[in-house]
């Protein structure tokens, strides 16, 4: 478990990288660009601001996971409301509607 100064360094990096996924226009669009040959891909490009957003969330849950953290619920203990609810609305939007991965 993360403790003591570490352990809140820690989750202000993850919070930082989570909040840059889920809202950075600029740095989805600058991933997105590196997979143009995708059909979902081109319609981000389009401006089609529901793709984006999908794609955002995505990109979001996957740091999630990359940052070893599997469920969200854990989090609504340790952070505040305002850091926790975006997250958390990111993952249900994803729920819903999840990658197809083969």
């Amino acid at each position: 478990a993360r403790v003591g100064l570490n352990g809140a360094c820690s989750y202000s990096w993850m919070i930082l990288r989570l909040f840059k996924c889920l809202f950075d226009k600029d740095n989805i669009m600058s991933n997105i660009t590196h997979l143009e040959e995708d059909e979902k891909t081109a319609e981000c490009l389009d401006g089609d601001s529901e793709s984006l957003q999908r794609k955002r969330d995505r990109e979001g849950v996957l740091a999630l996971l990359e940052e070893g953290i599997y469920h969200p619920m854990k989090l609504q203990d340790e952070l505040p409301i305002g850091a926790f609810l975006p997250i958390f609305e990111a993952v249900c939007r994803c729920r819903q509607d999840p990658p197809q991965i083969f």
